[in-house]
């Protein structure tokens, strides 16, 4: 039987997930840095000073020397494996040492990879997502491009402190001896990419959206951009390709140590940006901010697609996988939504035109189309505060309030916004209208609970219609704790006119790299995620309902105009 691996180097733990070549999971493992590597003495898999925020790289090696060796225990037949692919968290920064190439070139495979690459590296503790303290990186680099939004048309992005460029300039500015030890600088996704190859891997076009650096026009790293953030960088930051492209075969180190065969293609790996919710709050402060005075920009996108638990909201940090994109959200008539922390719409693009209140980024299953992303801050917080509001310890009392009232709520909509929005200029507050447009001061609990979860389900429309691509959907595909929801995933069929399908897998970064790295090896290969193996439907369109949200969605949006806060 063959098989494909894919490995997910999340900020918390290393999962490596073995499937057959129709996709079925045939093993998976996870290192947990914190428990399982104490030796580190990480939080939640970081270290933190302040707005600094790094993470040790011989961390993640020795992560990756203790997975692949429980794999081996678990009887695994590394030669069956055909290809590997995966992901990482975005945005991060490997800085690679003098001589550190050929050292990979020449790994011992006797020895582990974490004894033979302790002196790879220019620093051990490598910036990642979470870092938030290169602000003043960014304003020069803004600056230097003539403003926000000639950086944002150039990268997809203004300038953002966790992104890679503004983090290499950092270096440059302040820590020149580790930039000037710097031989080679990756991603986290080409770092681990350039591990299982035994030389540099490059990095995908889906990833380097993300770095301030690369035009998603051109698709290639900006010269002008580059050139701000450090000298000769280009030539220390390699080439882009495109996110379905075959590295090469894997280095002998692991045929020899572990029996891969040596015709186990490398796909180059891409992005997965876990994202704890306070700083990803901080992010959108400060892209709102720098977009107030101009239209809306084009920037990178954060897909925030977590796993689902048995219950909801979830209570963790919610993770953004790039490659996730094969496993929810496989073509261009299909509606993405991660119902988490925050609650997160995404969809193929053919052109990166700027879309209002969004974000756009390479396409990392299809190198000459993008995706774009709308996140809502108000997601599972807001739906929880309100359940509590309504006098609900749980989400079954949740929904049996909801199931009182029929769709449309008899007239009355509500509002709310716990956190300034980042898909439309709403001043914070709960506004509630009765059929009349009357504004009142509270709902009885049962109105409260439908209100809630209609007013969300519909800004979501609102939002998808300003980019004018409801028509194109076929099918909405739902992900996060709160697809858990029977009530809320049926009002999204029902304001969406569209069947809904919930992921059923938890382990979707890692799947995706398999299916990366199965789409790689078999040009025909066409996984269906309808056919139950993967996703089971959850929720057809209601006529009758539907056309009273079509109804409603008019009223909502006279409603909303009333509370925009004017930015001119």
């Amino acid at each position: 039987m063959e098989t494909f691996l894919g490995i997910d180097l999340g900020t918390q733990q290393l999962k490596a997930v073995l499937t057959d070549e129709n996709l079925n999971i045939v093993c998976i493992e996870v290192i947990n840095y914190d428990n399982e590597l104490p030796e580190f003495n990480t939080v939640g898999g970081v270290h933190r000073a302040g707005e600094t925020v790094t993470a040790p790289v011989l961390m993640w090696i020795k992560a990756l020397d203790n997975v692949l060796y429980r794999l081996k225990l678990n009887g695994i037949e590394f030669s069956s494996i055909k290809a590997i692919s995966g992901a990482a968290q975005q945005h991060g920064s490997v800085f690679w040492k003098h001589g550190a190439e050929q050292i990979l070139k020449t790994l011992n495979f006797r020895e582990t990879l974490f004894n033979q690459l302790q002196k790879s590296f220019a620093t051990n503790n490598c910036p990642i997502w979470m870092d938030a303290s290169t602000t003043s990186e960014c304003k020069i680099l803004e600056d230097s491009c003539g403003g926000p939004m000639q950086l944002a048309m150039r990268t997809g992005s203004v300038g953002c402190e966790r992104f890679t460029g503004p983090q290499i300039f950092k270096k440059y500015r302040k820590e020149r001896h580790i930039y000037d030890s710097t031989e080679h600088v990756s991603l986290i996704s080409s770092f681990l990419c350039s591990v299982f190859c035994g030389c540099y891997a490059s990095v995908d076009f889906g990833d380097a959206s993300g770095t301030n650096l690369f035009n998603i026009a051109t698709f290639k790293w900006d010269d002008h951009c580059v050139n701000v953030c450090g000298k000769d960088l280009k030539s220390k930051l390699g080439d882009c390709v495109p996110s379905t492209t075959s590295i090469g075969f894997i280095a002998d180190y692991f045929v020899k140590r572990y029996g891969f065969s040596p015709a186990c293609s490398v796909i180059v790996f891409t992005g997965d940006n876990p994202f704890l919710l306070k700083s990803w709050m901080h992010f959108f402060e400060k892209l709102l901010y720098k977009l107030q005075d101009s239209p809306p920009a084009v920037s990178h996108i954060l897909c925030n697609i977590v796993p689902f638990t048995s219950a909801w909201p979830i209570n963790y940090s919610s993770s953004c996988q790039l490659t996730s994109l094969a496993v929810l959200c496989q073509s261009s008539d299909c509606l993405g939504i991660s119902l988490g922390t925050s609650d997160t719409l995404f969809f193929w693009l053919h052109k990166p035109d700027p879309i209002p209140s969004g974000h756009v980024f390479c396409n990392p299953l299809q190198h000459d189309a993008y995706m774009g992303l709308i996140c809502f801050r108000n997601g599972d917080g807001t739906r929880t505060n309100i359940r509590a509001l309504c006098g609900c310890k749980t989400w079954y009392e949740f929904e049996l309030l909801v199931a009182e009232t029929p769709p449309g709520n008899d007239g009355y909509i509500g509002i709310y916004f716990d956190e300034s929005e980042t898909s439309c200029s709403i001043k914070t507050g709960y506004y509630r209208f009765n059929v009349d447009g009357k504004l009142l001061q509270s709902f009885a609990p049962n109105v409260e609970a439908r209100a809630i979860l209609e007013h969300q389900c519909l800004s979501k429309r609102v939002s998808l219609e300003n980019v004018c691509l409801t028509d194109e959907m076929k099918h909405i595909q739902v992900t996060g704790g709160a697809s858990e929801n029977s009530a809320l995933v049926q009002i999204l069929s029902d304001v969406f006119n569209l069947p809904v399908y919930k992921i059923k897998t938890a382990h979707s970064a890692a799947l995706g790299g398999c299916a990366r790295a199965i789409m790689s090896e078999s040009k025909n290969f066409n996984f269906n995620f309808h056919s139950g193996n993967y996703a089971e439907l959850v929720a057809l369109p209601r006529p009758f309902a539907v056309e009273i949200y079509n109804t409603m969605i008019c009223r909502y949006k006279e409603l909303i105009k009333l509370f925009t806060v004017d930015q001119s």
